[in-house]
């Protein structure tokens, strides 16, 4: 994929979701750890699954991530893993 196609928000979210699945010890990044980056960052996107009733808490029941989604600081693109379950 060449990622000089991507928006900077689209290369911020994949770089997240990306990080989420090494966090979570998973060797490839699934789509639960894109849909999470979407829901975690403060985006059109992440309004659009708020409005269809997919709220963090909703989220994490469905697909729970082994950290502390608070602890996730999506402005510099890092995940601190001190809220890890």
């Amino acid at each position: 994929m060449n990622h000089r196609t991507l928006t900077r928000e689209a290369q911020r979210s994949l770089n997240l979701a990306a990080n989420l699945a090494v966090i979570n010890g998973s060797r490839f990044v699934e789509p639960f750890h894109l849909l999470w980056a979407l829901r975690l960052e403060k985006s059109l996107a992440a309004e659009i699954l708020t409005g269809h009733g997919l709220t963090r808490n909703r989220l994490a029941e469905f697909l729970p991530l082994h950290i502390n989604a608070e602890e996730i600081s999506t402005e510099s693109d890092t995940v601190s893993e001190t809220g890890a379950d």
